[in-house]
């Protein structure tokens, strides 16, 4: 249940910025408009609005997630997963350009999460139990010295 609505957040989280994202090219340029016809263009702007919600419903899912989670491992899983998402969103549906090096340097963040969340042991210690990612290791790992 637990990554579930690290899913959900993760989701959530990466729909806000894409929403807010649209809402802003729906406005068009802003060059020269008064501030009060920009601020009252983005306080009726559906996309803007839709994409406030999702914040508010990310912070509330996340908030969940770290009761149980440790924030080590939650936060480089909701901003590196949501960047790959945010990034391959725009890719696809906003036409921006994507560079080799940026897509190496996306694959190398997801290695990097993959290492920071995997299931960990301490095979120093010889423990062949591994925890899952935000539970205690059910091993103690500290090397032992015998007399």
């Amino acid at each position: 249940m637990l990554y579930i609505l690290l899913a959900a957040a993760i989701i959530l989280n990466a729909a806000a910025n894409i929403l807010i994202k649209a809402g802003m090219r729906h406005m068009g340029s802003l060059a020269g408009r008064p501030f009060i016809d920009i601020g009252l263009g983005m306080f009726i702007n559906p996309f803007l609005i839709c994409g406030v919600i999702s914040f508010a419903v990310t912070l509330a899912l996340y908030s969940l997630v770290l009761s149980k989670m440790n924030l080590s491992v939650a936060y480089p899983v909701m901003t590196s997963l949501g960047l790959l998402v945010v990034t391959t969103y725009c890719w696809l549906f906003f036409s921006e350009r994507i560079s080799f090096i940026q897509w190496a340097g996306y694959i190398l963040i997801i290695v990097g999460v993959w290492m920071v969340a995997a299931p960990r042991g301490c095979p120093e210690a010889g423990a062949s139990v591994c925890s899952p990612p935000g539970e205690e290791a059910v091993v103690d790992c500290r090397l032992k010295i015998e007399d």
